[in-house]
C-alpha cells in the first residue's frame, strides 16, 4: 500500500513526500524502490560520507541531472548538519529557485542546452533569455522529487521537527505526506499523527 502511494507521488510532475516511522521501518529501501520502479535517476545525500560535498553541491548535481531526467533525492532528517541546508530544502521543494545556486555563466550554459527543448514545446514562443530561463527551473521543478524521511521518536526530535516545519513551510505544504509503523507501533503512530494534526495537515489519502 505505501509502495503504490509513494510511486503514484513520484510519478506526478515535482511530486515530493515526506515520510515518517521508526528508524528501522524501511523508509529509505521502500523509497529507493518507488524510485526505481519510477525510471528515476536516485541521489542519496549522505551525512557519514567522508567526501560528502556540501547540500548546495549536491542540490546543484541534482538540477542538472533533472534537466535530462527524473530525479529522486533521498534525504533523512539525521544528514543535515546546519540549519542553512534547511532553507536550502524549503526552497527546493517551493520553486527550485535558490540564491547562489547558479552563476550567470552557467545559467546561460544550461539555457543553450535545453533551447531545442524549448523550440519544441513552444514553437510561437519568443526564445529570448528569460523565457529560457524560466523553461529552465519549470523543467528542473517538475523532474526534481525529494523523498525526506524523518524519525521523530523522542519528544526532543519532536519540538525540533515541529519548529523548522512552522519556519520552512514548504517541508510540508511542498510535500505529500505518508506514515509507516510497524505492527502494534500504536505509540509511534499518535506520535507522529499528533505532530502533523498540531500543524493543521491534510494527508495523502
Amino acid at each position: 500500500q505505501h509502495l503504490l502511494r509513494l510511486n503514484r507521488i513520484l510519478s506526478m510532475p515535482g511530486g515530493s513526500t515526506l515520510l515518517t516511522g521508526p528508524s528501522g521501518v524501511g523508509k529509505r529501501s521502500l523509497a529507493r524502490l518507488a524510485s526505481y520502479i519510477a525510471g528515476h535517476s536516485l541521489v542519496r545525500f549522505l551525512r557519514d560520507d567522508e567526501s560528502r560535498p556540501c547540500f548546495l553541491d549536491v542540490v546543484r548535481k541534482v538540477f542538472r541531472k533533472a534537466l535530462k531526467k527524473n530525479v529522486t533525492l533521498l534525504l533523512c532528517d539525521e544528514d543535515f548538519e546546519n540549519e542553512a541546508d534547511f532553507e536550502i530544502l524549503n526552497s527546493l521543494l517551493s520553486s527550485t529557485e535558490i540564491v547562489g545556486l547558479f552563476e550567470r555563466d552557467q545559467i546561460r550554459s544550461m539555457c543553450a542546452d535545453i533551447h531545442s527543448d524549448f523550440k519544441r514545446d513552444f514553437p510561437e514562443r519568443n526564445d529570448d533569455s528569460e523565457n529560457l530561463r524560466s523553461y529552465l527551473f519549470r523543467v528542473a521543478r517538475s523532474q526534481i522529487h525529494v523523498v525526506l524521511c524523518v524519525s521523530p521518536g523522542k519528544d526532543q526530535d519532536k519540538e525540533r521537527f515541529v519548529s523548522l516545519t512552522e519556519k520552512y513551510p514548504a517541508f510540508l505544504s511542498g510535500t505529500f505526506v505518508c506514515l509507516r509503523a510497524k505492527p502494534r507501533s500504536f505509540h509511534f503512530l499518535s506520535l507522529s499523527l499528533s505532530l502533523f494534526v498540531s500543524l493543521s495537515l491534510s494527508f495523502y489519502p
